[in-house]
């Protein structure tokens, strides 16, 4: 999924690592998160910054894995943040913290019954996660995310729906 922000000032986009195996062991390579300043009257990119999920140590169907298999990712209204969704969990990306030790946060996960989707900005202030596999009829809420950490308070499958196919708001 690629984002601007509100006022599209920036850019993101999310790469999916991936699982594999290498000499050490089974591995999952770290997925990519491509952040860049946007220029919206000459189109260019600028000052871009690459972050990275973890690298894992993993076996086959291992969550650890999923953990770099980014799905979707989204700016807070405010633009401090961006929240990236891999199968089984959605973390936090503070792009105003330099600290790499203290940038990111889990703010869902880990949740073993289906995978998140693409995440979108809504007129009301939140952000709506799409939640995919096993017929899932609800999408997972984002009520404050100008709040860091676990203060954004996430409501896992809250907005309810009559028929399948949620995955992507």
């Amino acid at each position: 999924q690629a984002m601007f922000n509100q006022d599209a000032s920036q850019y993101a986009i999310c790469v999916q690592g991936g699982g594999g195996y290498d000499t050490s062991g089974p591995s999952a390579s770290p997925g990519n998160i491509f952040v860049a300043d946007f220029d919206r009257c000459t189109g260019e990119l600028s000052n871009p910054i690459v972050y990275q999920t973890k690298k894992s140590l993993c076996s086959n169907m291992d969550p650890n894995c999923f953990e770099n298999f980014n799905q979707g990712l989204c700016f807070s209204p405010n633009g401090r943040f961006l929240y990236v969704s891999s199968y089984y969990s959605i973390k936090q990306l503070d792009l105003w913290d330099t600290d790499t030790t203290t940038q990111w946060s889990y703010v869902f996960g880990l949740k073993m019954d289906g995978y998140f989707g693409s995440l979108y900005n809504a007129p009301d202030g939140k952000i709506y996660v799409g939640n995919t596999s096993n017929g899932y009829k609800a999408m997972t809420v984002i009520d404050s995310p100008d709040v860091k950490g676990m203060g954004c308070s996430v409501c896992y499958k809250c907005l309810a729906f009559p028929d399948y196919g949620v995955s992507s708001p």
